[in-house]
């Protein structure tokens, strides 16, 4: 099979389940459409919009729809939950079927099936609900759903009736408890107005801010001016040389009276005649010493007639002050002095009221808080008491009114068809669910097989080359071949794997060991037919049954099974007797020959090294048949007598991990390996799970080459492993 063929050939494995698949969903459509009943719908339609048509402003507030906010609740939402109220749709029911309705209960659904059969729409970007209700009974589902439309406005009213009666319930409590409130804070800031002496706090404090100003300015002129003075002062003290104001005083006085004038005069010419005779006469002369006592006499008779004028004059200036000029500075000396002592006695007169001032100012504030906070009190529980009062008018009047925010813009009319089932719509949807369903099969079970599908899985999974793809045999081996070799459709392939196999080594291989991870997968098939096409273009070729287990090579060329292969290894029969010749031309067949219970000991001899070393001696090529190797290891234990193994695999049949793991151990134990070849055609079971020689018969026996006498029947060789080792190794 090539490439192309084998995903349809995967489809068609799958075909059966598939069809199945797809003909129940069909089926099963069409029954639905035979025994559903007819389903009629009708719709309605409700919008939620604010009735601003209330007196009060409370009514308004209680029928206002909120805002939608992104991530919180919605009203229309709310709305259609609402909707499917259990209080909702029992007040429909009692409605459509109450007593004078003219409809018989036994029609009337529960609160379940209602709920069940009621679908609420929100049509997108609005604030309105599509309501539609599916029944048998047209008449009737459009009676249920204006019943639940009608309930729905009902609802929505007394809601909102509801909220402003416990609104007004509410307030009839509070207002009492506000007033009360209000006269307890009155009461408290009469009383400490009272106490505090503050009548009225703005004004209060405005006029101490503004008396405090006044001061502040009037101390400010203050300073300004005893500084003026102070430096006025300083320049005429420097000027007059007096640094006090009562020794100014005194200078004044002593420069007005005649008699000291005359006196001060008579001793500055008594010093000036001192001092001119000193100068000429010497410190010891006469006449100095007249001028002294003269002038100390005229600075006596000044002292004394200074105390009588000036009596504290003592430690002074007795100079006094004989010009004009002086007199006069000395004169604004004093005056200034006298008003800066003045200005200063002002100065601390308003800077003590200052401090006064800033004293209450500072009082002020703690004085002025309890009565803040009373008054706060008070303002809050008369606003309090104003809002309730409003409010509670606002309620009663909410309360008498009938408003709502939910009305109906469409009423439910009686359907005319019915809405289920719809067969074009059925049968669609039959079509497309069969068909995903028959695909889903289809792809489970391809999920579910664990197979080789094609050369590519192979390659990628073993890591080894394709060497050939086989055809599908289409007729039985057995007594066939020689029909099989005149048909060159059938023959080509195998001569191609031949072809393939010789390039691939460089040589022509001598002895090729042909195996499969698992039974069935056709090798001995491939072992037949390879040894068959091999005689066409060589001498001789020999096919050596050594799969002990399920031996099959004897059937396809119509052969006696023994003597064969074991006869050889137990030395009974030489490599002439145990290979007999076929029908086709230049090819020997070695069938596998009277079996011992243990099989392996057989294969794990040195005899059977020996048979394969003079069967490649003896003939151009040597095709061995084994077991399969995830039951045995026989094939490892040839591969050391063989040119390379040859995998068969058979695809959609075997399974990928008994191959991967079978590789591994020929690649672990270093055996070589050609390569692997697709094969179609299956071998036959013949109960192979059973151990072959349970159906042998017991009459044949085998002979030992070395003790002739005695002959070794199925009994002796059923013995130890290691008995038969010791007879082959004789």
């Amino acid at each position: 099979m090539n490439k192309l063929s084998l995903p349809s050939f995967r489809l068609k494995r799958h075909l059966w389940p598939a069809l199945a698949t797809f003909a129940s969903v069909i089926g099963a459509s069409f029954a639905y459409l035979l025994t559903a009943s007819p389903i009629y719908e009708t719709t309605a339609r409700l919008i939620l919009d604010e009735r601003r048509v209330s007196v009060s402003e409370l009514g308004r507030t209680l029928s206002e729809v909120p805002n939608s906010v992104p991530g919180g609740p919605s009203p229309i939402a709310t709305q259609a939950e609402l909707v499917k109220s259990q209080q909702v749709l029992r007040r429909s029911l009692d409605q459509v079927f109450g007593q004078g309705s003219g409809e018989s209960l036994n029609n009337a659904p529960t609160v379940e099936k209602l709920t069940k059969d009621l679908r609420v729409k929100i049509i997108p970007a609005t604030n309105i609900l599509e309501l539609s209700y599916k029944n048998q009974n047209p008449e009737l589902a459009k009676k249920l759903l204006n019943a639940i439309t009608e309930a729905m406005v009902e609802e929505d009213a007394r809601s909102i009736r509801l909220e402003a009666s416990s609104v007004r319930k509410f307030l009839e409590t509070k207002v009492p408890e506000e007033q009360a409130k209000l006269e307890q804070a009155e009461v408290a800031e009469s009383q400490y107005r009272r106490a505090s002496g503050i009548i009225s706090p703005v004004p209060q404090t405005e006029s101490l801010v503004n008396g405090l100003a006044t001061i502040e300015e009037q101390e400010r002129t203050l300073l300004a001016q005893i500084r003026e003075a102070r430096t006025r002062g300083n320049l005429l003290q420097r000027v007059t040389g007096v640094n006090a104001l009562t020794n100014a005083y005194t200078a004044i006085r002593l420069g007005q009276d005649e008699e000291l004038k005359k006196l001060r005069s008579s001793l500055l010419d008594a010093e000036a005649a001192v001092i001119d005779k000193q100068s000429r006469l010497g410190d010891k002369h006469p006449d100095l010493l007249a001028a002294i006592d003269q002038r100390d006499a005229t600075r006596a008779l000044y002292a004394r007639q200074l105390a009588r004028i000036i009596p504290e004059s003592r430690g002074t200036n007795s100079s006094g002050v004989s010009d004009q000029i002086s007199a006069d500075l000395i004169s604004k000396f004093i005056t200034g002095e006298v008003e800066r002592n003045a200005l200063e006695s002002r100065l601390q007169a308003v800077q003590a009221e200052r401090s006064k001032l800033r004293a209450r100012i500072a009082q002020f504030p703690i004085t002025q808080q309890p009565l803040a906070a009373l008054v706060r009190q008070r303002e809050e529980a008369e606003n309090s008491l104003k809002l309730l009062q409003g409010k509670l008018e606002e309620a009663r009047i909410a309360e008498a009114q009938l408003v709502g925010n939910v009305r109906i813009i469409d009423r439910a009319e009686t359907p005319s068809s019915p809405a289920a089932p719809k067969p074009s719509m059925v049968l669609v949807v039959a079509v497309f669910a069969g068909a995903l369903l028959a695909a889903g099969v289809v792809l489970l079970l391809e999920l579910l097989d664990d197979t080789i599908r094609d050369e590519a899985d192979v390659e990628a999974l073993l890591k080894l080359p394709v060497l050939g793809v086989l055809p599908k045999l289409p007729l039985d081996l057995e007594n066939h071949l020689d029909t099989f070799l005149d048909n060159p459709a059938l023959v080509e392939p195998y001569r191609r794997l031949l072809k393939t196999i010789e390039s691939r080594g460089g040589k022509r291989p001598g002895a090729i060991l042909i195996n499969s991870a698992t039974a069935g997968e056709g090798k001995s098939n491939v072992a037949a037919c390879l040894g068959a096409v091999a005689t066409m273009s060589l001498n001789r070729t020999l096919i050596m049954d050594a799969d002990l287990r399920h031996p099959l090579q004897h059937k396809f060329f119509n052969l006696p099974s023994s003597p064969g292969l074991s006869e050889f290894i137990l030395g009974s029969k030489g490599l002439d007797e145990a290979a007999h010749l076929t029908s086709i031309d230049k090819l020997s067949v070695m069938p596998h020959g009277q079996l011992p219970d243990r099989p392996s000991a057989l294969l794990e001899s040195p005899a059977m090294a020996n048979l394969l070393k003079d069967a490649t001696a003896s003939y151009d090529l040597v095709m061995v048949d084994t077991s399969p190797m995830s039951d045995y290891a026989d094939a490892i234990t040839l591969s050391r007598y063989t040119d390379g193994i040859l995998l068969v695999v058979h695809p959609n049949v075997t399974p990928k991990g008994p191959l991967v793991r079978a590789v591994a151990e020929l690649r672990e134990s270093g055996a070589s390996i050609l390569g692997v070849v697709m094969n179609e055609t299956s071998d036959p079971k013949d109960n192979y799970s059973n151990y072959i020689e349970q159906s042998q018969p017991p009459a044949r026996t085998l002979r030992s080459p070395l003790a002739q006498d005695e002959p070794i029947g199925i009994s002796k060789v059923k013995g130890t492993s290691a008995t038969i080792q010791e007879k082959v190794q004789e």
